[in-house]
């Protein structure tokens, strides 16, 4: 069971862990409520202005659990898309996530 300090920075309310909590928690529960636009949007956001092109993020270092997390997102992302998958959202963001 969490204690409220870890359920705290779980839900990504700590400004410095934007990159571990927020965006992942937000896409990830996006895609599992079927909300594939507002994910999409989510994902596209923090990749257009959070990413750098050598796959760092701009407000701190990525540790390699949530750069694997991230991937992770993408590929849900990618699989809950159906059969019509949504390609160009992952062909955009591409050099970014190669580095990761």
């Amino acid at each position: 069971m969490a204690v409220a300090k870890h359920t705290k920075f779980m839900a990504g309310s700590d400004p410095d862990h934007h990159w571990c909590g927020g965006v992942l928690l937000q896409a990830t529960a996006a895609l599992e409520w079927g909300a594939m636009p507002y994910a999409k949007g989510v994902i596209d956001n923090h990749f257009t202005y959070y990413v750098r092109a050598d796959g760092m993020g701009w407000s701190r270092a990525t540790e390699l659990p949530a750069a694997a997390r991230a991937l992770t997102v993408l590929a849900l992302y990618h699989s809950y898309s159906g059969k019509q998958a949504d390609t160009a959202l992952l062909v955009k963001h591409f050099g970014k996530v190669s580095v990761l």
